[in-house]
């Protein structure tokens, strides 16, 4: 785990003092340490892949499948989360049924942790009509198709990720993944899934993938009105084979945060809970539900974690233009705009 920021800064400092090494890589990292709240996990962990010492492995995708499913929870007055410490789904309630924010690994997992979790929360799971799946990746349609033979929810994804779906059709799934599922609803940018009164604006953020999802809507807490973004992709598991995926991803981030404050969004959500904390800030709900609500982080925070997932591009990026041997353009280690 991250353990305490200063500790971190400071061992990352006494560490250049004494390689030199990589310093361009290491000055984003940096900035990404003083962007970064301190608390343990979220969104420096994608500075990991640069395999920086001053940033600590995450945990393992093997430990947390294997970890007790945390219990179900009401985040906000119209939005539950339900899912494993690995990845998970967001539920947002209408006059007209359930929203559901992606499908996690597969048909176990959609019957019983998204089905049983909103059962434990009092839904009922009848109710889905809509799973907009973030992105063409099976740990989050996996279990898109049960739900629609199930319920008749329709599903919704990108145009490009449909087609990225499409794609894997024929090969088999990994091991616990579950099958694609048909297309379905394709949208693109500015598209907006409308329920029982309820707005789900559809804002593409490719990178992870191509044609990565990233909704906003709205959340009441207590009655009193919010905006969210859910962060549709994270990590950068394409690896330094796909540049320009990287390069993506980059501007997405940067476009992302300039949308945020245009848009007033204060609330930061993730389909893996290592990012957004989830899991954590659900307990502190629990236990002190009279106390603000954790997940209610400000413009600012939402631009800063945003800010934080730039520069840890930015040092990936340089990590792997120097592993190859080459130098990033002046252009790739630009800043965002400033608060």
């Amino acid at each position: 785990m991250f353990g305490n920021y200063k500790r971190l800064v400071a061992a990352g400092v006494a560490w250049l003092s004494v390689t030199g090494a990589a310093p361009a890589t290491e000055d984003h990292i940096g900035r990404a340490l003083k962007l970064w709240d301190g608390e343990e996990n979220g969104f420096i962990n994608l500075c990991a892949m640069t395999q920086s010492p001053r940033i600590a492995a995450p945990p393992a995708q093997a430990d947390l499948i294997a970890a007790p499913l945390p219990p179900p929870a009401k985040i906000f007055d119209n939005l539950y989360f339900v899912g494993s410490r690995w990845t998970n789904a967001w539920a947002i309630t209408t006059p007209g049924g359930i929203i559901l924010l992606d499908a996690m690994d597969n048909d176990w997992e959609a019957e019983h942790v998204i089905a049983a979790g909103l059962k434990r929360l009092g839904l009922d799971p009848a109710d889905i009509r809509y799973v907009i799946v973030s992105h063409g990746h099976g740990d989050h349609y996996g279990g898109a198709a049960w739900l629609k033979s199930r319920y008749g929810a329709r599903i919704v994804m990108s145009a490009a990720d449909w087609d990225l779906t499409d794609a894997q059709r024929g090969s088999p799934p990994k091991e616990g993944r579950g099958l694609p599922p048909e297309r379905d609803l394709a949208v693109r940018q500015g598209d907006r899934i409308t329920l029982g009164g309820t707005e789900v604006e559809i804002y593409l953020t490719p990178g992870h993938t191509m044609g990565t999802i990233s909704p906003i809507f709205d959340v009441l807490d207590h009655g009193r009105r919010h905006r969210a973004i859910l962060w549709g992709g994270s990590s950068f598991n394409f690896g330094p084979a796909r540049p320009s995926q990287l390069d993506a991803y980059l501007q997405s981030a940067l476009d992302a945060q300039r949308h945020v404050r245009r848009r007033s969004i204060d609330v930061l959500l993730s389909n893996h809970p290592e990012y957004d904390r989830s899991i954590v800030k659900a307990g502190a709900i629990r236990d002190r539900p009279d106390a603000p609500n954790p997940f209610v982080v400000g413009t600012r925070g939402v631009r800063d974690a945003l800010r934080v997932a730039e520069q840890c591009a930015r040092a990936t990026k340089t990590a792997w233009a120097n592993a190859a041997g080459k130098e990033p353009r002046a252009a790739e280690t630009g800043e965002a705009d400033p608060h």
